[in-house]
């Protein structure tokens, strides 16, 4: 297989307390990514783009973020890199130095900003104006940024003037629908469902040539079959005697990317996929080609809707 984006995983590290975190589940042991992996992800000349993600901790946190801006600098300046952040952290003085170095590089940071005043409801730990401030002084370095907005019922009214002041400051405004809503964090009120006919799974690894990259050196076909989620495979027993017995054979720090594909872990993974139980739940539900399920997001009438906030 041909590799050409890797969603990458760097630290569990973070300061915030986002309710729908999978570290919200519990104290998550501190672990940073090997910086050794970086060096051997830098090796692969097939690469088209990295996603340095957050969906257990910040980026920004990591460590060695400054030498891996760095190795970005010297071995990634033909690829596409996005980082994903809260933005929260540091201050506008170092968000503008870190922009005016990450400008040299083919790219964008994405920031997670969800709501306005409602901001702090999910982002627990900060506000609007630390990160808005933060993303003022980024943006002023010449750097490119995308402003990514998780939708609840009770953000909605806000998207307008999101997208607006996005608009203003050149950001590319993301709205995007969670997959984990709850009682407490409801999907939006204009949230539609719609049944598609001609069921299929479309599976981003083989299709874009994608591979997910743990914290801890863990190879997998995409992030949702990361094993640091605690997902333990949707009580997919099978997968998960496959994944336990085969661990040492998929981690990138004592294989090749080449011995991993041909590991027992993936062969039946890409062989299976439409039967497992993770990979119908993500890849029906997410909004990739032809999906069981799609959800769209109509825009309300914003002026009825900000009376009643």
């Amino acid at each position: 297989m041909i590799v050409k984006h890797i969603d990458l995983g760097i630290t569990t590290r973070c300061n915030l307390k986002c309710p729908l975190c999978y570290r919200a589940k519990g104290e998550r042991e501190i672990i940073d990514l090997p910086f050794e992996i970086l060096e051997k992800i830098s090796e692969i000349d097939t690469l088209e783009k990295l996603t340095v993600c957050g969906s257990l901790g910040d980026p920004v946190l990591y460590p060695h973020f400054d030498r891996m801006i760095d190795l970005f600098l010297d071995k990634f300046r033909d690829i596409i890199i996005v980082i994903n952040t809260n933005g929260t952290m540091n201050s506008p003085e170092w968000w503008y130095e870190f922009g005016k170095k990450f400008s040299q590089i083919r790219g964008y940071i994405q920031f997670a900003i969800d709501g306005i005043e409602t901001y702090s409801r999910y982002r627990v730990g900060s506000t609007f104006e630390t990160v808005f401030d933060n993303v003022m002084g980024y943006i002023s370095s010449g750097a490119m940024a995308l402003w990514q907005f998780i939708i609840f019922d009770y953000n909605e009214y806000e998207l307008e003037r999101a997208e607006n002041i996005a608009n203003q400051l050149g950001m590319i405004f993301k709205p995007i629908m969670s997959y984990k809503y709850t009682k407490k964090f409801k999907k939006p009120k204009n949230y539609n469902k719609r049944k598609v006919d001609n069921l299929e799974i479309y599976c981003r690894s083989l299709q874009e040539n994608s591979i997910s990259i743990d914290i801890d050196g863990i190879v997998t076909p995409c992030c949702h079959l990361r094993p640091m989620k605690d997902f333990v495979f949707d009580n997919d027993i099978k997968l998960f005697i496959k994944y336990l017995k085969c661990r040492k054979d998929i981690n990138f720090l004592e294989n090749s990317l080449e011995n991993i594909f041909n590991s027992e872990f993936f062969k039946y993974l890409y062989e299976n996929y439409k039967e497992t139980n993770i990979c119908k739940r993500s890849c029906y539900y997410y909004r990739y080609k032809n999906p069981s399920t799609i959800y769209t997001w109509r825009p309300l009438n914003y002026a009825n809707k900000k009376s009643e906030h």
